[in-house]
């Protein structure tokens, strides 16, 4: 039976869904079973599962409890609000349940849990996206019993269910809180039971996509794991695509790709047969997506899970945690190299692949590549060499490579002169998605005997070593070192090496050796400063090799990190850089390392205090006076700098509160990098 009827606001909140008029008064449908619509409150004490309110919601329906309050119990800083809610004997299962919570005014930071009788946790949330700080719960509950719901500031998200006062204290505030329980269809397809290597799902051995399957709706239900075997004939490049997110699930699905029906290694990244994981995209979606080079006919094992079920093991159905649940759809895309990819062979500088030549003139030029495609790719030793003629006069080339969406590649960028000389090298254990180097033209020039104009640009996965003789590739006896990161034995995937080339500036105009005269960068927070061709021994000083330049940022939002880098041909000292703050205090100082005639090296800073900061070069151990003019001993060079600030922290930047002398000393040149391995 369906009537209507017209309430004010305070009876809709109490009793029924309302479409709201602009007059302030709504028309409101009430609906019969198996709806239960409902309106409770946040009564204290309720910090615990025993002390929890009753919501009153009873199987499929809702419940709004507005105006619940965080920090109006016995423990204000410690406060937990607990309801709890039934699904019945009587109602289909599954259920999709979903939990909202909405701050009131300036409201809590809240965090979200849901529970079962039991007071497992089965799902949390902290953040509904990067920009909405209030939390949201989407799942499904497979059996009949009371649940619970927990709201808490978002420093107290491990406290204890059992126990009033327990976890980190928090703030506090008013939030709006709705339970909503909904039946759901039955799954469209399911190939259960498909959780471990012994009963797979054949999908062949080429392309395939699957739509409407399900985590969750196997015997083992939270941890349920669906498997897929792909049997390849050949070299190939497998790209997995596991979408929820982008069809409105409730999982958050993570993807598995190995090559042995056996179980995983204790530790993971010691996995021989593992070709990569992936939980999150890299464009903020939850679905997982995965980009791997197989290097040859083999099975392939594709494993999907839900977030929270990540350590499961393949040989033992039902292992691992409880994850989240829901639909999703398969894609994996199956492309057969057939011996060699698009760029290969170019594992070595002799069959380096020409990208581009510089004119002089600024300019950005991009390449794709994949790593895993080669010749050596069965020993997931393939490596990608490209050849940059360098012609002009251009200042500087900055080499960025951006793996590709979903590609499990963590990159290795290095950079060889002609006579396979290293110049910089660049990589990043903490798996950076993105690698970059700067190098001043005039700094590539290391070696007369070769052509100084070119440069060979390397890309390689971050778990093989520099190679020993970048002139031979991978030859079949070698065995490379391996980092412990990651899974498996190498990393693989699509990638995208952009070049670009920057004329820079000049360096600035004597006098500049004071804090007073020192050259401007007209860098505030971020930017990046590049200028060439600068000369210690010009100065206006009555013996110009008194001579010290610096040149000014300022800092006004904290933490930032500076990076100072250099290149300088060497006459009859090596040069020195020194940073200081505004009332010229030393905070910082490094000596560049010497190789082949040339001296380079980058020094990264973390800055804690906002206000104005220099940057000096001058003669080697040369404790010139930056209050002071004409103040050097002694300083004879040409160099070429690079000032970089950005905000934010840097894992391997130095502390600047400190002084650190030879603080980025390398026996390798680095050229405007950081070795971080």
């Amino acid at each position: 039976m369906m009537g209507f009827s017209i309430h004010t606001e305070k009876e809709n909140l109490r009793f029924c869904r309302a479409v709201r008029w602009a007059a302030g008064v709504s028309v409101c449908i009430m609906v019969g079973s198996p709806w239960t619509d409902t309106f409770a409150d946040d009564i204290e004490p309720n910090d615990t599962l025993v002390t929890a309110c009753q919501s009153g919601l009873d199987g499929i329906g809702f419940v709004d409890i507005p105006g619940a309050v965080l920090g109006d119990g016995d423990n204000p800083d410690l406060d937990v609000d607990i309801f709890s809610f039934s699904i019945t004997t009587v109602t289909p299962l599954p259920v999709r349940i979903t939990v909202r919570v909405d701050a009131a005014g300036p409201g809590p930071d809240a965090y979200l849990r849901l529970f079962d009788s039991t007071g497992n946790e089965l799902n949390a949330n902290d953040d509904r996206t990067f920009h909405d700080h209030n939390p949201r719960i989407a799942t499904y509950l497979f059996e009949v019993g009371t649940y619970y719901v927990g709201v808490s500031s978002s420093g107290n998200a491990l406290y204890d269910n059992t126990q009033s006062a327990s976890g980190m204290p928090g703030g506090g505030g008013s939030y709006d809180l709705n339970i909503t329980t909904e039946p759901v269809l039955p799954s469209i397809s399911s190939f259960e039971p498909n959780d471990d290597v012994t009963t797979p799902t054949p999908v062949g051995s080429d392309s395939f996509s699957i739509v409407g399957e399900f985590i969750g709706d196997g015997e083992h239900v939270r941890r349920d794991v669906d498997i897929y075997l792909l049997s390849l004939t050949g070299t190939a490049r497998v790209d997995v695509q596991v979408l929820a997110d982008s069809i409105g699930s409730t999982l958050d699905p993570v993807v598995r790709l190995r090559t042995c029906a056996t179980g995983v290694p204790e530790k993971t990244w010691e996995d021989p047969c593992g070709l990569g994981s992936n939980d999150d995209r890299t464009d903020g979606s939850t679905d997982s997506a995965l980009s791997v080079g197989v290097p040859a006919a083999t099975d392939v094992y594709i494993m999907v899970s839900g977030s929270g079920n990540r350590r499961f093991d393949p040989a033992v159905a039902g292992s691992g945690e409880m994850g989240s649940v829901g639909e999703y759809n398969l894609i994996v895309s199956v492309d057969y190299f057939d011996g060699a990819g698009p760029q290969e062979t170019n594992d070595s500088i002799v069959t380096s692949t020409p990208l581009l030549v510089h004119d002089g003139t600024p300019q950005t030029v991009g390449i794709t590549g994949f790593i895993g495609d080669g010749p050596f790719a069965i020993t997931r030793g393939d490596r990608d060499f490209f050849k940059i003629e360098l012609l002009g006069e251009s200042g500087f080339f900055t080499f960025t490579v951006e793996p590709e969406t979903g590609s499990n590649l963590i990159p290795v960028l290095a950079i060889y002169d002609e006579s396979a000389g290293l110049i910089a090298y660049e990589d990043n254990p903490d798996h950076d998605p993105e690698l970059e180097i700067t190098i001043p033209a005039t700094c590539s020039e290391r070696d007369n005997r070769f052509d100084p104009t070119v440069l060979h640009v390397l890309v390689m996965g971050i778990k093989q070593r520099l190679p020993n003789d970048p002139f031979v590739p991978w030859p079949g006896f070698h065995r490379f070192e391996e980092h412990s990161v990651g899974d498996g034995p190498g990393s693989t995937g699509g990638y995208r090496l952009v070049v670009r080339a920057d004329l820079g500036v000049d360096c600035g105009a004597e006098p500049n050796d004071t804090l007073n005269t020192s050259t401007a960068t007209g860098i505030v927070d971020e930017g990046l400063y590049l200028c060439s061709d600068g000369i210690l021994g010009d100065s206006l000083c009555i013996d110009p090799f008194m001579d010290a330049d610096l040149w000014s940022l300022e800092v006004v939002h904290v933490p930032a990190t500076l990076e100072v880098g250099i290149c300088s041909v060497l006459h009859n000292l090596q040069v020195e850089v020194r940073v200081f703050e505004s009332a010229g205090q030393e905070i910082a100082r490094f000596f560049p390392s010497a190789v082949g005639g040339r001296e380079s090296t980058t020094l990264a800073l973390r800055l804690s205090e906002a206000g104005k900061y220099f940057v000096g070069v001058g003669g080697y151990d040369d404790d010139y006076d930056p209050l002071v003019p004409c103040s050097s001993e002694y300083a004879d060079a040409e160099f070429d700098l690079m000032i970089r600030l950005s905000q934010g922290p840097r894992p391997s930047a130095i502390d600047g509160s400190r002084n650190e002398e030879g603080a980025a000393g390398d026996e390798t040149p680095l050229l405007f990098t950081n070795r971080l391995d």
